[in-house]
């Protein structure tokens, strides 16, 4: 599944509802606090910003995978990690999160010929497919089933 990458462009609302929860700044607290919301929107999520800030534990400086998962789930996801080299990734599961063994973290969004499109630093950017012979973990994120 391919998806249009976000632009991420944060919601003056949702930045004033994470200060309130004492988040001063997602993208600063953790690498993988800053990969939460550019997910967030690949996955097309609709919802509710107070969920979103509610979702969130109290602690971002020490925001974790489990946490990022946890928060998932509050928003009605299921997430499930598979040891993958990046390269081999199948688009139809993107988007996913990916997590290198040497600890870089980012959301992937699409495949494409020339490589992967990913949120690096703060912004899109593509990884060339001869950078991504990377092995990690990958993080697969569906909806809830409903019972």
């Amino acid at each position: 599944m391919t998806t249009d990458s976000p632009t991420m462009p944060q919601s003056d609302t949702l930045a004033r509802v994470l200060r309130e929860r004492g988040v001063e700044n997602v993208s600063g607290t953790s690498k993988l606090a800053s990969c939460f919301l550019p997910l967030l929107e690949a996955l097309r999520w609709s919802g509710d910003v107070r969920d979103v800030a509610e979702s969130f534990p109290h602690f971002a400086d020490d925001f974790d995978i489990i946490d990022l998962r946890n928060a998932f789930v509050e928003l009605g996801y299921d997430s499930h990690p598979s040891k993958v080299t990046l390269s081999d990734l199948d688009e139809r599961l993107l988007p996913c999160l990916f997590e290198s063994k040497d600890g870089d973290v980012y959301p992937v969004f699409d495949r494409t010929e020339s490589g992967f499109v990913i949120w690096r630093n703060g912004e899109n950017t593509t990884l060339p497919l001869h950078e991504a012979e990377v092995e990690g973990t990958a993080y697969f994120f569906t909806l809830h089933e409903s019972d």
